[in-house]
């Protein structure tokens, strides 16, 4: 297995549920446009760096806000 999940002009909410399972997360999307397209790739190995994956080329950015709660926003409302 190539241990990442990779993601073609799909809606961003596809990939959340994909990162939900893989890292047994719970992500609040409630402050950003969950249905703009998200092309790249994320891996299986650091849910840091997987976060980063999605966040950084959307100019998103995210919170773990305790556990397995995420929070992803806009940079400019954080």
């Amino acid at each position: 297995m190539a241990k990442e999940s990779s993601f073609s002009e799909v809606p961003l909410w596809q990939v959340i549920n994909e990162l939900e399972v893989q890292y047994d997360i719970v992500i609040d999307a409630g402050k950003i446009d969950a249905e703009q397209m998200f092309s790249g790739t994320f891996t299986h190995n650091d849910k840091n760096i997987a976060l980063q994956s999605v966040t950084i080329p959307l100019k998103l950015s995210y919170a773990i806000t305790g556990g397995k709660n995420v929070e992803f926003y806009n940079y400019e409302s954080n």
